[in-house]
């Protein structure tokens, strides 16, 4: 639904969108290209996931409404109540960790 929200509805200049397990940064791409007038962040834990939406990103040429983090989605850098939506394809243990990681790392995450 989230996702719907960002690609979809016309979101007011300002805005500020987080994908907090952005990965290769696919929703955050199409987030930007589509609501240029909105803020994104993209974090992941996984360095070569940055590297990959980075990537991603400046071959959409959307660098300018972007900002991609480094950071465990259990301690993310923002202050509480600055982001305004998040989007997020949540990892289910198959392609990154396992499901057993996943159950436990949910709860902490929506905590966050």
């Amino acid at each position: 639904m989230l996702c719907y929200v960002a690609l979809y509805w016309e979101l007011p200049e300002g805005y500020v969108l987080l994908d907090p397990m952005c990965g290769a940064g696919t929703l955050i791409t199409e987030a930007a290209v589509n609501c240029p007038n909105v803020m994104i962040f993209g974090v992941d834990i996984d360095i070569s996931q940055l590297e990959r939406a980075s990537e991603n990103v400046e071959g959409a040429n959307c660098n300018s409404n972007v900002e991609l983090f480094r950071a465990d989605i259990t301690k993310l850098p923002f202050k509480n109540e600055s982001v305004n939506g998040i989007i997020c394809d949540l990892p289910f243990g198959n392609k990154f960790g396992t499901p057993e990681e996943v159950k436990k790392l949910f709860p902490l995450a929506i905590e966050e």
